[in-house]
């Protein structure tokens, strides 16, 4: 997979696991790490999160929109490849930024990685876990996009990310009491657990199941397991540095790279941060 641009700022954590080559991070201000969190239980419906209230206050808070307000004003990575951005301080971030607003949060759920690696065995309590809040942003001049909150101990979140569009929330917010929503975030598929069925519900996810309408759950883990095989820790792949899919996919151009905007702490361990929160989240080892 192609390695992104990482242009640090003044501090960084994680941003959310996904695809490398539809990635540029760009970091920015924020108050905490996140690794180290355990797995959470996934949220079966698009209103069933954790500690919503938390969620809440830290979307509502000044930090979150001046995050946001950064977020917007982030000159284009995908015009200076490879170079560093260096952003003027700005004693108010959301100066010139337009009116917006930070909806709801939803809960983001994801396959869990013992699902994958065949730790467990393909139950629905198993095979997913919750991995962020998210909350879709709406700018008055019509652009979108989704602020990202990581669990925190086991009853609070904190930020994590701000993404380019609201991809991630209009599928997130499908989930009900009879069906999970779910990502895969490898190959940014979406799926929706039924019981033990597996649905798409987009192109990347049709991919995933080779064109097939759905797959039992049983059948699912076995395509992901194969599909993950050789990025397991301690695997050739992983020794030469490749795991997650950075080599494979190199040959695979991304029509479309997302600017994100990443919160944490430590200026001199940035890009460090973001690499090792990339690598930890998006590969899909056995533990």
């Amino acid at each position: 997979m192609r390695a992104a641009d990482v242009h640090p700022r003044s501090r960084a954590t994680a941003p959310r696991r996904i695809r490398l080559a539809r990635l540029t991070v760009t970091v920015a201000l924020s108050c905490c790490t996140l690794l180290g969190t355990a797995p959470l239980a996934a949220a079966a419906g698009s209103d069933d999160l954790p500690s919503r209230q938390a969620a809440v206050d830290v979307l509502n808070s000044a930090d979150t929109r001046a995050e946001v307000c950064s977020f917007f004003d982030e000159p284009d990575p995908a015009d200076s490849p490879g170079q560093v951005a260096t952003l003027p301080d700005e004693s108010d971030p959301c100066a010139g930024v337009p009116d917006f607003t930070i909806g709801s949060p939803v809960a983001l759920n994801e396959i869990a990685e013992d699902f994958v690696s065949g730790a467990v065995s393909p139950d629905p309590s198993t095979a997913v876990t919750l991995g962020y809040a998210i909350a879709a942003v709406k700018f008055s001049d019509g652009r979108a996009a989704t602020v990202m909150l990581s669990p925190r101990d086991t009853t609070g979140w904190e930020f994590a990310a701000v993404r380019e569009g609201d991809t991630d929330f209009t599928y997130a917010r499908q989930g009900d009491a009879a069906a999970t929503v779910f990502n895969e975030p490898e190959i940014e598929a979406y799926y929706k657990l039924t019981g033990s069925d597996v649905e798409p519900l987009n192109d990347e996810a049709r991919d995933g199941l080779d064109g097939r309408a759905s797959v039992s759950l049983s059948e699912y883990q076995e395509i992901v397991e194969g599909r993950y095989a050789n990025e397991e820790s301690g695997s050739q792949y992983d020794r030469e540095g490749r795991a997650g899919g950075f080599g494979r996919a190199a040959a695979k151009p991304s029509s479309q790279l997302s600017t994100v905007i990443v919160g944490g702490a430590g200026t001199s361990a940035a890009v460090a941060g973001v690499a090792v929160f990339l690598l930890r989240r998006k590969r899909i080892t056995a533990r």
